[in-house]
């Protein structure tokens, strides 16, 4: 028996896995003390975590509670009332910049101020101008138009085709089949 035994042990492959063994064993212990070592961090991680995880959800119920005071205000105001207020901010954006160049003409700005503010001040106003031209055409594509109003629900038949009268001077009697108006008495 001991030497079957000494003869297991003396084989090559034997020794390589009793080797490897070994090799995994220091490896594993290794790892483990590292592991061990990253425990503070991960613990300081953890609580990162925690806390931004905290800060996430409070930001999000702070997001519900703007959406749903959005949502009670812009059922408040139409799209029209929005145009409207759009289109008066376009106004003042526009005024604002003749009120620039004014100054600037008559002296009362340099040339860089001018410049700085006056383009700025043109494309608040472009930019809103702009803006409330497309919404004007989104709501007017978007909206049905209301019956009774102004805009026909079909488009009108054509006009009669009558015979044009004669080029040369009018007679003073009808010449066509068309009865002569009668004065009221």
């Amino acid at each position: 028996d001991d030497r079957v035994d000494s003869m297991v042990k003396d084989l090559q492959q034997v020794k390589n896995a009793e080797n490897e063994r070994e090799m995994l064993l220091a490896s594993n212990k290794s790892l483990a003390e590292f592991n061990l070592s990253q425990e503070p961090n991960l613990r300081q991680s953890r609580q990162k975590l925690k806390e931004l995880y905290e800060q996430a959800q409070e930001l999000m119920n702070e997001v519900e509670q703007n959406k749903k005071t959005l949502d009670s205000l812009g059922g408040q105001s139409s799209l029209e009332t929005t145009l409207a207020l759009l289109q008066t901010a376009a106004a003042q954006a526009e005024e604002e910049s003749e009120k620039i160049a004014s100054s600037f003409l008559d002296g009362e700005r340099t040339v860089e101020s001018f410049l700085e503010e006056f383009v700025e001040s043109r494309k608040l106003a472009h930019l809103r101008r702009i803006k409330a031209e497309k919404m004007t055409e989104l709501l007017t594509r978007r909206l049905p138009r209301p019956m009774g109003g102004s805009m026909p629900a079909r488009p009108a038949p054509p006009a009669p085709a009558y015979p044009l009268p004669p080029a040369g001077p009018m007679p003073p009697y009808p010449t066509s089949h068309y009865p002569m108006p009668m004065p009221f008495m």
